[in-house]
């Protein structure tokens, strides 16, 4: 009796590999978009972006080393696959022969990532793209408006509404004959979108300057306004700014 005892193996003590790490490699993506809202500059997604991809390998390293120290993987040699964590995961599933969630997971959170972050953004970018940056953005993206202490921005509405109402009276309610027309170029690098309207009979034109380096927008500058082919300068120009883009603070 003593001697069957001997033999009878304890299931609990046999060794197991949990998915812990597996599980973080496959979310981090997910997770480093959280902090990609933080970003200022193209370097600051360089380094999260080159972070989690190191991040993702090493998890799978030590992973693939733990397998092999316990003896539950195929040879005693480091995968290839570990470099590529989705690969990696539906390798290990299949040996593992375990359920497919966490495969799932790790190629959902990959592809959103990958089109959602800036560098896949900004190849994919068309004209459409940049005057969408204007159009449907508000005016406190604009970072050169006129400063006066007893106005603030409007940002009731999108740029493209309040060059329309502005244009065609408050009461424009989208006539299909009266919009603003973006025209995107790009001049050393730099983007450029000149919005066009009628104002009073008369062609307007603003041309803002995207503050947009590859990777994140954080704003524009307004660099000139026409009105019937002329440039306006100084208070005129201020004054059209102010009606357009600012309202008056509301009084204590």
């Amino acid at each position: 009796m003593s001697e069957n005892q001997n033999n009878v193996i304890d299931i609990k003590k046999l060794p197991t590999a949990d998915n812990a790490l597996i599980w973080y490699a496959a979310v981090l993506p997910f997770l480093s978009l959280f902090f990609d809202y933080y970003c200022m500059n193209k370097y600051h997604g360089m380094l999260l972006w080159g972070l989690t991809i190191i991040l993702r390998i090493l998890a799978c390293y030590w992973d693939n080393k733990r397998l092999i120290k316990l003896g539950m993987w195929k040879d005693d040699k480091i995968a290839v696959e570990v470099f590529f964590p989705v690969i990696y995961i539906i390798k290990r599933n299949t040996w593992l022969k375990r359920p497919a969630t966490a495969v799932v997971v790790a190629a959902a959170c990959f592809a959103f990532a990958f089109i959602s972050n800036g560098f896949i953004k900004n190849l994919l970018a068309t004209d459409e793209t940049y005057c969408s940056y204007v159009s449907q953005y508000y005016s406190s993206y604009i970072t050169n408006l006129p400063s006066d202490d007893n106005l603030i921005y409007n940002d009731d509405d999108i740029l493209d509404t309040i060059i329309k109402k502005h244009c065609y009276g408050k009461s424009y309610s989208g006539n299909v004959e009266k919009v603003v027309d973006y025209e995107h170029e790009c001049i050393d690098k730099e983007h450029f979108v000149t919005a066009k309207a009628t104002l009073d009979g008369e062609n307007l034109e603003i041309t803002f300057k995207l503050d947009y380096d590859g990777y994140v927008y954080l704003g524009m500058e307004i660099t000139s306004v026409s009105l019937g082919g002329t440039e306006l300068q100084g208070e005129e120009r201020d004054t059209l700014l102010k009606e357009m883009f600012m309202y008056e603070t509301a009084e204590e």
